[in-house]
């Protein structure tokens, strides 16, 4: 016996656009009553984003745990096709920064988008996408052989994938404090753990679930503030060795820091484009960002390394259309680029200062293009190779040094150098 009552909120306007609808499940009135915090959370998220909240609150078998509706109401949404992913979020969980957008999370590159905890797979909280391979997954987990799984579906999804490991091929695991944060005394000092400003917060198996949603309902932000790099490396797991330059190129001593956001503010011209050529680990992307709100930034990086990725999506997620990455070796890139016939033209310059003589040099060269006559160029690294080549710049009289900075810290010596090309 099947029984199916479906209430469907738009939440944007009457005509809601979006291709991103957000399901939730609240069987039995005495359930829905206790989880109310969460539905009027979820109502007031969906709002301000303008995506569809979709919510079941009766069962489509009751032969099953209410539980297992969750996967016939994903596929019940996906057959409308009005969608191109769903986001799935359980009753006892909370969007708790209604900063961030559900887009900021989507790779179109794959089909599911999750989080695991130290049992595995949780679905407390994920991304699926309206593809056929999506609904071949929904209807393998409920088939009957898994009906008694332990945990229920979630039980049935991680049988599946530990049996299959092809599945892997179309899911994205992203650490679980960006949309699947526990309550903290529950898992201790964990990764796991809130922390304020975090995305989403979720209280599998924590009764009653009003106590602990109404404890959390209140405490919503609409910041990105705490939403730091800093923090972003720490969500990944990512530790970057700071006194090690080969592990960590770019790191910035408070003194850099300094430096140069005491320079930024002392430009009587608006800086509105900036070019970093060298976005490596993303620090200095971000203080560009922070120090001008109105500029955008365009940053030319190889990724090859995994900080370099992670420090991209992080600048993604926080300043949106204000942030450009390209990929790939800049001296290709800028060299191409320079045959345009509408080159863009950018009033602060970076460039990290790596290679050898012939490489800085065609960089230079390079950024040449893309300078207007009051286009300032910061150079990182300035000795060695990097010194070599402006002083002979500045001999042939292609650019012009303004200053020249040094700070030392238990990394050693920094180095950089501010010039202007001399624009005829």
């Amino acid at each position: 016996m099947k029984i199916f009552f479906l209430l469907l909120i738009v939440s944007g306007s009457i005509n809601a656009s979006s291709d991103i609808a957000v399901l939730s499940l609240a069987i039995g009135s005495s359930y829905e009553q206790s989880v109310r915090s969460s539905i009027e959370n979820k109502k007031a998220y969906c709002k301000k984003h303008g995506y569809d909240f979709i919510i079941s609150t009766d069962s489509y078998d009751l032969d099953r745990y209410p539980a297992w509706s969750k996967i016939k109401l994903i596929e019940r949404v996906l057959q409308t096709g009005k969608y191109k992913w769903i986001f799935w979020s359980d009753a006892d969980a909370l969007f708790m920064n209604m900063a961030f957008k559900l887009e900021e999370l989507i790779d179109d590159d794959y089909d599911f988008i999750g989080c695991k905890d130290c049992n595995g797979f949780n679905l407390g909280n994920f991304f699926l996408k309206n593809t056929a391979w999506s609904f071949d997954l929904l209807k393998e987990i409920y088939k009957d052989k898994y009906k008694y799984c332990r945990i229920w579906e979630n039980g049935a999804f991680i049988e599946i994938v530990e049996n299959d490991p092809s599945y892997l091929l179309r899911m994205k695991v992203i650490p679980q404090r960006l949309m699947n944060s526990y309550h903290p005394p529950q898992v201790g000092k964990s990764t796991e753990a809130y922390q304020v400003g975090d995305f989403i917060i979720h209280f599998p198996g924590l009764t009653p679930e009003k106590y602990y949603l109404d404890l959390y309902k209140n405490k919503t932000v609409d910041s990105k503030d705490n939403f730091t790099l800093e923090c972003y490396f720490e969500i990944y797991g990512c530790v970057l060795h700071r006194r090690h330059l080969n592990l960590n190129k770019k790191y910035m001593t408070n003194l850099q820091k300094v430096q140069f956001q005491k320079r930024l503010s002392q430009y009587d011209k608006q800086i509105n484009t900036i070019l970093e050529i060298g976005f490596n680990t993303g620090y200095l992307a971000e203080m560009f960002c922070e120090a001008k709100p109105s500029a955008k930034l365009y940053a030319i990086d190889p990724c090859q390394h995994r900080y370099v990725s992670i420090a991209k999506e992080f600048m993604s997620r926080k300043y949106g259309d204000r942030f450009t990455f390209i990929k790939g070796n800049s001296e290709e890139i800028l060299s191409q680029l320079a045959l345009e016939r509408d080159i863009l033209k950018f009033d602060l310059i970076y460039l990290e200062g790596e290679g050898d003589f012939t490489a800085i040099m065609s960089a230079i060269k390079n950024c040449s293009y893309y300078a207007h006559k009051e286009t300032v160029i910061w150079i990182n690294n300035y000795y060695s190779n990097v010194k070599r080549v402006i002083d002979l710049c500045e001999k042939e009289g292609l650019l012009k040094i303004i200053n020249h900075y040094q700070s030392i810290d238990s990394a050693g010596v920094r180095s950089w150098v501010e010039v202007s090309f001399i624009v005829e």
